[in-house]
């Protein structure tokens, strides 16, 4: 039996009237007849006595009542002393990005995420692995590019400009390359694509790029050698985030 045709009920044996209790459950006055008519079929007797003017509980009905009345209430009391998570977030958050984007986009922001949520408490894991939410119990990913295969929820929360960066030094050395594809003969800085990434491509029919001449995932150790004129250094241009579908407020 579905709860509601208690509620309905009990809102028609309090206010005697089935205009009434439509108004206050916000409902069709036909619909709460409906709702009576179900709950009396299904117990197999009659609760109510209608006429045209007035409508009373019958010894069936005035028994349910009183017996229903005080567990609804229980009820409603229980869902009121819930606290609205919705209006005061509180608890803790896992959120995990990689090293270069935690120091350059998520480290500003969390002084005022505090400030606005004092009540949640934000633990960070700095990581290039792929994480499973689930397993890794983890709430927020941020990732540099598209979104992997999985039943998490992704969102594009902005992106980077991208482009090719060198030294002074390392010019001088080496020339200005004129095309993309130039960047074959010379040092490159990049993360080389490991399973499930992808990188940019080289020239028009979309070579991969060449070995890096430095090994790294970590843009800020790039950045450093690019600017000591080692080499050329590329940065991203989009970035992610990657929520699980059970994340907490």
């Amino acid at each position: 039996m579905h709860l509601n045709l208690l509620t309905t009920f009990e809102a028609v044996a309090r206010t005697g009237s089935f205009t009434a209790a439509a108004k206050q459950l916000g409902v069709d006055k036909s619909r709460v007849s409906r709702s009576i008519h179900a709950l009396e079929e299904a117990l197999g007797t009659p609760l109510l006595q209608r006429t045209t003017r007035v409508v009373r509980l019958t010894a069936e009905g005035a028994a349910l009542a009183a017996r229903v009345a005080p567990l609804l209430g229980g009820l409603q009391q229980a869902v009121r002393l819930v606290p609205d998570q919705r209006s005061v977030p509180e608890g803790e958050v896992v959120v995990t990005a990689t090293p270069d984007v935690g120091r350059a986009l998520l480290a500003p922001v969390l002084a005022a995420f505090r400030v606005r949520y004092p009540a949640v408490r934000v633990r960070v894991r700095l990581e290039q692995a792929l994480v499973e939410f689930v397993r890794d119990e983890v709430d927020l990913a941020l990732r540099v590019g598209r979104p992997g295969p999985g039943s998490v929820v992704a969102k594009k929360l902005g992106e980077l400009t991208a482009g090719f960066f060198a030294a002074p030094a390392y010019l001088e050395r080496r020339g200005v390359p004129e095309r993309l594809e130039s960047l074959k003969a010379h040092e490159g800085l990049w993360p080389e694509p490991g399973p499930r990434r992808r990188s940019f491509s080289v020239g028009p029919l979309g070579q991969q790029p060449p070995v890096a001449a430095v090994g790294c995932e970590d843009f800020g150790l790039l950045a450093a050698v690019a600017r000591a004129g080692e080499a050329w250094r590329c940065c991203r241009h989009s970035w992610r985030a990657r929520t699980s579908r059970r994340a907490r407020s």
